[in-house]
């Protein structure tokens, strides 16, 4: 008895593209003083497992997602999240 197999080629080995769902929430902190510039802070929902991460600055949440998309390494993130 014969079965009908099909040959494995490379296109069914390869895997589900990644993908990544955040809720992004950005809001500004002023100065108590009108010298005082104003700064951004930023955090990010992972929807997927539910982590929320908070950010000082820009250069920290680009630097967090460059990694998580990898982007970077991993010892780059970590300098840039130190404070």
């Amino acid at each position: 008895m014969e079965t009908d197999k099909k040959a494995a080629t490379p296109q069914d080995y390869e895997p589900v593209p990644r993908y990544r769902t955040y809720l992004l929430r950005c809001w500004e902190m002023r100065g108590q003083h009108p010298d005082h510039p104003t700064t951004w802070r930023f955090s990010l929902h992972d929807s997927q497992t539910g982590q929320k991460r908070s950010f000082a600055d820009l250069q920290a949440l680009t630097a967090f997602l460059k990694a998580k998309l990898g982007l970077q390494d991993a010892r780059a993130q970590e300098e840039s999240e130190s404070p």
